[in-house]
């Protein structure tokens, strides 16, 4: 019965216990890069992330946009996504968050009204809902929806507003949440603390009014909650998948409350904004999205945007040297395909490609030759070695007959060329991209 232990379930918020989880998995990421990178890489790259929290597919971080061009080029996003998905055993899927600036990291960006892009059919309840947080309401709130329709990520927004503006008085829970702290106060003989708990909010949000059902007792307590929030004219915003008072297994106390509440439904957004959605998330990583590579993302992910930080990470991290997604084609190749993260090319497979692209021989590009029909493959290839291959610039060294000092300056030549030189982007894109194909028809 260790579940049971009355400290461990002294409960504190569930997003603390969140970010104490995605805090350990991120610093092991970090640790998982020993053999890759320096004490003072993997620092800065702390220095420069925040995990946010862990959710049941997916690790997500908050990233200064400054650095991704250069994690991309780097080949360093691919090992970190790596990292995390050998760590989970595939569980989890690292999403990066992108934030304007260092002081942003410890905000989630997608906690704010302004990341909520609503559908014309949604943006009277989003604009409900921001006048709930700022103003004295009159009445409670219950918004319902299908799973997809945003209830969650509206009432994070409204969370993190009510929570800058009454402090830690203002209490977040979900229903799962509100049920467990029940067992725990009747279990402890606390339910005069759990109560007062909750009359003492000064505003109370609550998601996930449906796992309530079947739970008479949890929602007995959270009908008499919202009764004394009424009394002291508290914020209160619920969300659930259906409509509350028109279930059978609400309490007759419940239901009343409920029956009481300003309703809202919200919709599944529309193909459209979901496009809108994605050009969006793209903009923030400081980089572009095609028309067409936006709309075949809205289609493929459906109302399932919940994945969509994690699949625009590994895009960017699959998609190499670009500078966006632009390349329809390539966007295909890598969600239809295994991730290069758990499926690398061997280097054979890698130096043998940039010789055949090149017209070299392989004696060739092993050779001293400083020509630059020679040398620039060369460099090419040792790029690749490192960002597809994971070897370390000795290791890399070795396939070459060279210093290892040598592979890291043909590495970062690279990585500054490819900031500038769009040519020599384009090429290495392609090769990446026949790459991954050699790769997949390989399996």
């Amino acid at each position: 019965m260790a579940w049971f232990d009355a400290k461990r379930l002294d409960i504190p918020p569930l997003l603390s216990a969140s970010e104490r989880d995605a805090g350990a998995l991120w610093a092991a990421a970090l640790d998982a890069l020993s053999g890759r990178a320096s004490p003072r890489r993997r620092a800065a790259l702390a220095a420069a992330t925040s995990p946010l929290e862990l959710l049941p597919a997916s690790l997500r971080v908050a990233a200064r946009t400054s650095e991704l061009r250069a994690w991309i080029t780097s080949g360093a996003l691919s090992l970190l996504r790596g990292a995390v998905e050998r760590l989970t055993d595939g569980a989890q899927a690292l999403a990066l968050v992108p934030v304007p600036t260092g002081a942003d990291l410890k905000r989630d960006p997608r906690r704010d009204f302004a990341s909520f892009i609503a559908s014309p059919g949604n943006a009277a309840t989003r604009e409900r809902i921001r006048r709930l947080v700022h103003e004295e309401p009159s009445v409670p709130v219950l918004v319902y929806g299908a799973p997809g329709s945003g209830k969650t990520h509206l009432l994070q927004c409204a969370a993190t507003a009510l929570r800058e503006r009454h402090g830690d008085a203002a209490r977040v829970l979900t229903g799962d949440s509100l049920v467990l702290q029940l067992v725990e106060a009747l279990w402890n003989d606390g339910l005069d603390t759990f109560r007062a708990r909750l009359d003492a909010a000064s505003s109370l949000v609550l998601d996930g009014l449906e796992a309530l059902e079947g739970r008479d007792a949890t929602q007995d307590e959270l009908a008499r909650a919202l009764g004394a929030a009424a009394e002291r004219g508290a914020p209160v915003l619920l969300a659930s998948a259906r409509q509350g008072p028109q279930s059978r297994q609400i309490v007759p106390a419940l239901a009343a409350r409920l029956g009481a509440c300003e309703t809202f439904e919200l919709t599944a957004p529309g193909w459209e904004t979901r496009v809108a959605i994605i050009l969006d998330r793209v903009r923030a990583w400081d980089a572009r999205a095609t028309p067409d590579v936006a709309a075949h993302l809205a289609s493929a992910l459906r109302s399932d945007l919940d994945r969509l930080d994690a699949v625009l990470t590994r895009l960017m991290a699959e998609s190499g040297a670009a500078s966006g997604l632009e390349d329809p084609a390539l966007v295909d190749q890598i969600l239809d395909g295994p991730s290069a993260a758990n499926c690398p090319p061997s280097p054979e497979q890698v130096i043998e490609l940039v010789a055949r692209h090149f017209g070299v021989r392989l004696r060739e590009l092993r050779s001293t030759s400083r020509a630059a029909r020679t040398s620039t493959p060369r460099q090419i290839a040792i790029y690749l070695l490192r960002r597809h291959c994971g070897l370390s610039y000795p290791e890399v060294a070795r396939h070459f007959r060279r210093h290892h000092t040598t592979a890291l300056h043909s590495d970062r030549l690279v990585q500054r060329q490819l900031q500038t030189d769009t040519g020599l982007r384009a090429t290495v894109v392609l090769l990446e991209k026949e790459l991954r194909s050699g790769v997949e028809r390989g399996r």
